[in-house]
């Protein structure tokens, strides 16, 4: 069963993911409804009600920023009712993490690159929706898959052998053999 998705508000909601360890990715799909919400934001922390080590914040003049250790920065533009689909590959190794964006209808891009992680961790263990105020509109957060190491996405696949087609075999027909006398029989 899929997981229901998770509504924006100013209460924090947790979902956990479990505890994950050296390198692993985080996909989700995340809609804004309006392009004016205050701090809403999709965040990777170590438990339930933690301290933010990883995340992306929807502000309110339409830009999405990435967390870099205890700072926002990168900025690209969003849209109103765009969904987007997030991928974090997370390294507790090095404490770092890279953010891939892929809008509704486009090609995956990198947002932003070995960024730091507010704290240096052995593991972590939730994912985290959150929203200053709801006054402008909210984010819906969908599809939440975590994978052991690094995912990449998967490009719709083309059968390496094209499907055969059915041919058309006609059918015999009965044709009329003389017989003596010179009289033909009738077709059956």
């Amino acid at each position: 069963t899929p997981e229901p998705c998770i509504v924006g508000s100013t209460t924090r909601q947790d979902f956990p993911i479990g505890a994950q360890t050296g390198i692993f990715t985080v996909i989700f799909d995340v809609t804004p409804s309006g392009t004016g919400l205050t701090a809403a934001e999709v965040m990777l922390t170590n438990i339930a009600g933690s301290p933010l080590r990883a995340g992306v914040r929807f502000g309110n003049t339409g830009i999405t920023t990435i967390r870099d250790a205890f700072s926002y920065g990168n900025a690209m533009p969003y849209s109103a009712g765009v969904t987007y689909r997030i991928r974090y590959v997370v390294d507790l190794n090095t404490d770092t993490y890279t953010t891939y964006v892929q809008p509704e209808g486009q090609a995956e891009v990198t947002h932003s690159s070995n960024l730091a992680l507010t704290g240096a961790e052995s593991s972590l263990s939730n994912l985290q929706v959150q929203q200053g105020s709801i006054s402008n509109g909210t984010i819906t957060v969908c599809n939440i898959d975590i994978y052991t190491g690094v995912s990449t996405p998967t490009p719709t696949q083309i059968p390496a052998t094209p499907t055969p087609t059915r041919t058309l075999t006609p059918l015999p027909t009965n044709t009329p053999t003389p017989t003596a006398g010179g009289s033909s029989p009738t077709p059956t």
